[in-house]
């Protein structure tokens, strides 16, 4: 796959390990709460993604408006889901790594 530019948001696993999901907690979306995000739903805002890498997807997030962008590497098996971000409140499509 090649390098998507839009505005995405990627859903990690809700079964990750407490010490994989305490380190992406900090790059996840705020809930509309403003409460931290639950280990169960952590999703990231993507400005682009690049998943041509087999391993690792590359994300470029944005944790909020007015902080600049930065990349984060992530294991395409610790991925969910994918979707547009305009659309969140809809069913995002799933997302499967290729072996």
């Amino acid at each position: 796959m090649a390098i998507v530019q839009s505005r995405y948001f990627v859903r990690l696993r809700p079964d990750l390990p407490p010490l994989e999901a305490s380190e992406f907690r900090a790059f996840a979306k705020k809930p509309p709460s403003g409460k931290p995000p639950s280990d169960v739903r952590l999703i990231l805002a993507c400005a682009r993604m690049d998943l041509t890498h087999p391993i690792f997807a590359k994300l470029t997030i944005t944790l909020d408006d007015n902080a600049p962008t930065i990349d984060l590497w992530v294991p395409h098996h610790l991925i969910l889901l994918i979707g547009d971000i305009a659309e969140m409140e809809r069913a995002p499509v799933a997302f499967t790594p290729l072996e």
